[in-house]
Protein backbone atom coordinates (compact mmCIF):
# COMPACT_ATOMS: atom_id res chain seq x y z
CA UNK A 1 0.00 0.00 0.00
CA UNK A 2 1.88 3.37 -1.53
CA UNK A 3 1.35 5.89 1.76
CA UNK A 4 1.73 9.77 0.78
CA UNK A 5 0.72 12.25 4.12
CA UNK A 6 2.71 14.30 2.27
CA UNK A 7 -0.34 15.66 0.65
CA UNK A 8 -3.37 16.86 1.52
CA UNK A 9 -4.07 15.14 5.11
CA UNK A 10 -0.27 16.17 6.25
CA UNK A 11 -1.31 19.78 6.58
CA UNK A 12 -4.70 18.88 9.24
CA UNK A 13 -2.00 16.42 11.61
CA UNK A 14 -1.10 18.65 14.89
CA UNK A 15 2.71 19.24 13.48
CA UNK A 16 3.57 20.77 10.31
CA UNK A 17 7.36 21.25 9.32
CA UNK A 18 7.53 25.01 9.03
CA UNK A 19 4.55 26.60 7.52
CA UNK A 20 1.78 24.85 5.23
CA UNK A 21 3.51 26.25 2.09
CA UNK A 22 6.66 24.53 2.88
CA UNK A 23 5.05 21.24 3.99
CA UNK A 24 5.44 20.13 0.25
CA UNK A 25 7.17 21.74 -2.81
CA UNK A 26 5.80 21.70 -6.38
CA UNK A 27 7.81 23.81 -9.48
CA UNK A 28 6.27 21.58 -11.92
CA UNK A 29 2.91 22.51 -12.38
CA UNK A 30 1.55 26.27 -12.64
CA UNK A 31 -1.73 25.46 -10.91
CA UNK A 32 -0.50 23.42 -7.60
CA UNK A 33 2.10 25.18 -6.12
CA UNK A 34 1.91 23.97 -2.10
CA UNK A 35 -0.13 21.48 -0.20
CA UNK A 36 -3.04 24.06 0.80
CA UNK A 37 -3.80 23.88 -2.85
CA UNK A 38 -4.39 20.00 -2.21
CA UNK A 39 -6.79 20.95 0.71
CA UNK A 40 -9.21 23.30 -1.31
CA UNK A 41 -9.78 21.07 -3.97
CA UNK A 42 -10.55 18.04 -1.40
CA UNK A 43 -12.66 20.68 1.25
CA UNK A 44 -14.72 21.52 -2.03
CA UNK A 45 -15.35 18.15 -2.79
CA UNK A 46 -15.65 16.19 0.33
CA UNK A 47 -16.25 19.48 2.81
CA UNK A 48 -13.60 20.89 5.08
CA UNK A 49 -11.08 18.57 6.87
CA UNK A 50 -11.37 19.03 10.50
CA UNK A 51 -7.95 20.87 12.12
CA UNK A 52 -6.00 18.74 13.96
CA UNK A 53 -7.30 15.68 12.49
CA UNK A 54 -6.63 12.17 14.87
CA UNK A 55 -3.53 10.14 13.68
CA UNK A 56 -6.27 7.50 12.36
CA UNK A 57 -7.58 9.78 10.19
CA UNK A 58 -5.31 8.79 6.99
CA UNK A 59 -6.52 5.06 7.17
CA UNK A 60 -10.14 5.45 6.94
CA UNK A 61 -12.39 2.04 6.70
CA UNK A 62 -8.90 0.25 6.76
CA UNK A 63 -8.47 -0.29 10.36
CA UNK A 64 -11.43 -1.95 11.01
CA UNK A 65 -10.65 -4.25 7.92
CA UNK A 66 -7.75 -5.13 9.12
CA UNK A 67 -8.59 -5.72 12.74
CA UNK A 68 -11.17 -8.13 11.16
CA UNK A 69 -8.64 -9.73 8.97
CA UNK A 70 -5.55 -9.49 10.87
CA UNK A 71 -3.21 -9.57 8.68
CA UNK A 72 0.37 -11.02 9.45
CA UNK A 73 2.13 -8.04 8.10
CA UNK A 74 1.43 -4.49 7.35
CA UNK A 75 3.72 -3.26 4.48
CA UNK A 76 3.98 -0.01 2.91
CA UNK A 77 5.94 2.28 0.74
CA UNK A 78 6.45 5.64 3.03
CA UNK A 79 5.75 8.41 -0.34
CA UNK A 80 7.25 11.12 2.02
CA UNK A 81 10.27 12.14 3.93
CA UNK A 82 9.36 12.16 7.62
CA UNK A 83 11.67 15.33 8.16
CA UNK A 84 12.09 18.96 9.53
CA UNK A 85 15.44 19.63 7.26
CA UNK A 86 14.53 22.50 4.69
CA UNK A 87 17.40 21.25 2.57
CA UNK A 88 14.89 20.53 -0.55
CA UNK A 89 16.42 17.96 -3.13
CA UNK A 90 18.40 20.49 -6.05
CA UNK A 91 16.75 20.31 -9.47
CA UNK A 92 13.50 17.97 -7.86
CA UNK A 93 10.37 19.63 -8.37
CA UNK A 94 8.24 17.92 -6.04
CA UNK A 95 9.32 17.43 -2.37
CA UNK A 96 7.24 16.01 -0.09
CA UNK A 97 7.47 15.95 3.41
CA UNK A 98 5.63 14.95 7.14
CA UNK A 99 7.14 16.32 10.63
CA UNK A 100 8.61 13.62 12.64
CA UNK A 101 6.14 14.63 15.74
CA UNK A 102 3.62 12.94 13.08
CA UNK A 103 4.30 9.78 12.69
CA UNK A 104 2.09 8.37 15.36
CA UNK A 105 0.08 8.14 12.13
CA UNK A 106 1.66 5.26 10.96
CA UNK A 107 2.01 3.65 14.66
CA UNK A 108 -1.88 4.40 14.47
CA UNK A 109 -1.95 1.96 11.28
CA UNK A 110 0.48 -0.83 13.04
CA UNK A 111 2.48 -0.64 10.47
CA UNK A 112 5.46 -3.21 10.88
CA UNK A 113 7.47 -2.51 7.53
CA UNK A 114 7.94 0.22 5.34
CA UNK A 115 9.97 0.51 2.29
CA UNK A 116 11.69 3.69 1.44
CA UNK A 117 12.52 2.75 -3.03
CA UNK A 118 10.58 5.41 -4.27
CA UNK A 119 10.92 8.93 -6.17
CA UNK A 120 10.38 11.26 -2.80
CA UNK A 121 12.94 9.37 -0.77
CA UNK A 122 15.39 12.11 -0.75
CA UNK A 123 13.15 14.98 -1.67
CA UNK A 124 14.66 16.62 1.31
CA UNK A 125 18.42 15.47 1.25
CA UNK A 126 20.52 12.60 2.90
CA UNK A 127 19.89 14.26 5.91
CA UNK A 128 16.54 14.02 5.63
CA UNK A 129 16.68 10.49 4.89
CA UNK A 130 18.47 9.81 7.67
CA UNK A 131 16.12 11.29 9.70
CA UNK A 132 13.23 9.67 8.02
CA UNK A 133 15.15 6.24 9.07
CA UNK A 134 15.42 7.30 12.65
CA UNK A 135 11.69 8.81 12.94
CA UNK A 136 10.57 4.76 11.49
CA UNK A 137 13.38 3.40 14.15
CA UNK A 138 11.86 5.47 17.13
CA UNK A 139 8.20 4.14 16.34
CA UNK A 140 10.01 0.25 16.03
CA UNK A 141 8.85 0.30 12.61
CA UNK A 142 11.18 -1.66 9.92
CA UNK A 143 12.72 -0.33 6.66
CA UNK A 144 14.59 -0.98 3.78
CA UNK A 145 16.56 1.32 1.96
CA UNK A 146 19.95 1.15 -0.21
CA UNK A 147 23.26 0.34 1.58
CA UNK A 148 25.21 3.38 2.74
CA UNK A 149 28.39 3.95 4.48
CA UNK A 150 27.14 6.46 6.58
CA UNK A 151 23.92 4.90 7.68
CA UNK A 152 25.71 1.92 8.23
CA UNK A 153 27.82 3.55 10.57
CA UNK A 154 24.51 5.09 12.37
CA UNK A 155 22.85 2.01 12.58
CA UNK A 156 20.74 1.05 9.92
CA UNK A 157 20.93 -0.77 7.26
CA UNK A 158 18.89 -3.57 5.49
CA UNK A 159 16.38 -5.63 7.46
Amino acid sequence: MPVAKGTTVKTAFPTVSGNEENEERNNSESFMKDARGHVRIDARANGPIPKPVPFSYIWGDALEEWDQIQPDLRIINLETAVATSDKFCPGKDINYRMHPNNIPCLSRGKIDFSSLANNHTLDWGYSGLLETMESLGRAHIGFACSRHPDWMRAGFGIL
